[in-house]
């Protein structure tokens, strides 16, 4: 595909993780055993109003969301291949 101008992939982050994806990507970051919060404070991360992933949020916000997410299914997916031999 051929590009005319440089976009932000914003818009299309805001429709997958909000109306889709948003009740895995909490359930994930709530999980009890989740390790993003060795890494990132808790009441920072939930301290935005999400509800589920709102526009007012800003884009450092966003990325610190979407790396907390990252780590979590890094992790998911090396525990499932360790398990697995």
């Amino acid at each position: 595909m051929r590009r005319r101008a440089i976009t932000s992939l914003l818009a299309l982050a805001d429709r997958g993780l909000a109306e889709r994806a948003w009740p895995l990507i909490r359930a994930t970051l709530e999980d009890k055993d989740a390790l993003w919060p060795r890494y990132v404070r808790r009441d920072w991360l939930w301290g935005v109003p999400w509800s589920p992933w709102q526009r007012v949020a800003i884009p450092v916000e966003r990325v610190v969301l979407w790396s907390c997410y990252g780590l979590e299914r890094w992790r998911s997916a090396l525990d499932e291949r360790l398990a697995s031999g």
